[in-house]
Formats: structure tokens, C-alpha cells, sequence
């Protein structure tokens, strides 16, 4: 008896949306909008509250800010105070430092150039974060010192892969950041979050 009703309420339902098929496909295509809008809101706030940012340690990662910068209101910590802060807290806890994300031309390869994002970073910024090269090396204490001809340089993974093609003969090949002489010593391993 169920099934008989069931089945004269859905000949039913069709029969409707038969009738008028434009208010149906507004329906489903309500539907199917709401649907991935809350999919995509789910996504986003799993990626910001529930996945683990891939470094060894997150929960004692801090951030510190000392003053904001009248000419671009970013958040500013100069180089000097950054080493007196690691060598005053070298027992108690580590420190790196970071810039800002900028843009720069990037010579290899013989070419033109093109533009790519690059960040500076400390000589133990990688270490402190738990990250391992995916090929080459990270940086030395001594890279710091900035004794050499050409400033190390660690790239990217996807950069790597795009500009490069993955080839791993590219540790110890010279390139130019802004006719900034650089000699490549590693890859940042592929993070996904």
C-alpha cells in the first residue's frame, strides 16, 4: 500500500515539473548555488581552523610586530633587532625572521627574466619550522654572514617544477633576483594545506 502511494505521489511530482520546467530548473539551480556555498564556506573553514599547518610544533609558533611603517603600513622588525632578540632568547627559544612577500625579476637560464614572488628569510628559518629540502640543502649560520659571492637561495617547489621542470642538477646553478647575484642551494618541500 506504501509503495502504491509512494509511487502515484512521485507520478505526481513529475507530472508538475513537467507542467512548468522553468520554475523546476530554478529549483535545482537554487539548490545546486546553496549547496556549493556552503560547500565552499566548509572548506574554507576547515582549511583556517581544522587542518594543521604543516610544520613541526605550530601551536609555539608567534608572531611578534614591532612597529607599523608610515609608508606601506606593514608591520615592521628590523634585521638588527631581529639578531640581538635570537641571541638574547638562544637558550630559552628560537627566532626567525621574515619579510614581506615582493615581487621581483628573476634571471636563469640565459633568459629575459621573468616576475616571481620571493620572501626573505633567517638562515634557521626552515630548521626552526621542522621542514626538510626536498632536494639540496636549506640554509647555513654562515649564509647569514653573507661571505660569499653569490646570497643562497632556496626555491620554491611548484617554481621548481614550473621553471625548472623538477630537474635536481639545479643545486649550485647561478641565477639574478633584481641583478642580485643568487647560487641555488635547495627546493622548500610541496606543502599542501
Amino acid at each position: 500500500m506504501e509503495d502504491s502511494i509512494l509511487a502515484h505521489e512521485l507520478r505526481y511530482a513529475i507530472r508538475q515539473v513537467w507542467r512548468v520546467p522553468g520554475f523546476a530548473l530554478t529549483v535545482v539551480l537554487t539548490i545546486g548555488i546553496g549547496i556549493g556555498a556552503n560547500l565552499a564556506i566548509f572548506q574554507l573553514l576547515h582549511a583556517v581552523l581544522f587542518v594543521r599547518l604543516p610544520i613541526a610544533a605550530p601551536e609555539q609558533i608567534y608572531s611578534l610586530h614591532s612597529l607599523k611603517s608610515p609608508f606601506d603600513a606593514q608591520w615592521i622588525f628590523s634585521y638588527p633587532a631581529y639578531q640581538r632578540l635570537n641571541k638574547e632568547t638562544a637558550g630559552i627559544a628560537p627566532v626567525i625572521a621574515h619579510s614581506g612577500i615582493s615581487e621581483g625579476l628573476l634571471k636563469a637560464h640565459g633568459n629575459s627574466g621573468e616576475r616571481i614572488r620571493y620572501q626573505l628569510v633567517s638562515a634557521n628559518f626552515f630548521d626552526v619550522l621542522g621542514l626538510a629540502p626536498q632536494v639540496g640543502r636549506f640554509f647555513y649560520f654562515a649564509d647569514d654572514q653573507g661571505e660569499a659571492d653569490d646570497l643562497p637561495v632556496v626555491l620554491g617547489s611548484e617554481y621548481w617544477r614550473r621553471s625548472f621542470a623538477g630537474d635536481a642538477t639545479v643545486i649550485g646553478r647561478h641565477i639574478t633576483l633584481n641583478g642580485v647575484p643568487l647560487a641555488v642551494v635547495g627546493v622548500a618541500p610541496r606543502i599542501e594545506l
